[in-house]
């Protein structure tokens, strides 16, 4: 999964003032992946929360 944000930790940069999006075009690009690789209840959602859980998304405030 690595790949889809070339090896590493994507920093989102927040702020205060800006509202957390539920989902990144990088977890939209895994869950069309996996469903086409035939998993059936992966949406970009679950994967930007995974992202997040596992350190490939830094969605801390600043």
């Amino acid at each position: 999964m690595w790949h889809f944000v070339d090896d590493q930790p994507q920093d989102l940069g927040l702020t205060t003032d800006v509202e957390l999006a539920p989902k990144t075009p990088a977890s939209e690009k895994i869950a069309k992946q996996m469903r086409k690789d035939g998993f059936k209840f992966v949406g970009p959602t679950i994967i930007y929360s995974f992202m997040t859980a596992v350190g490939m998304d830094n969605a801390r405030l600043k």
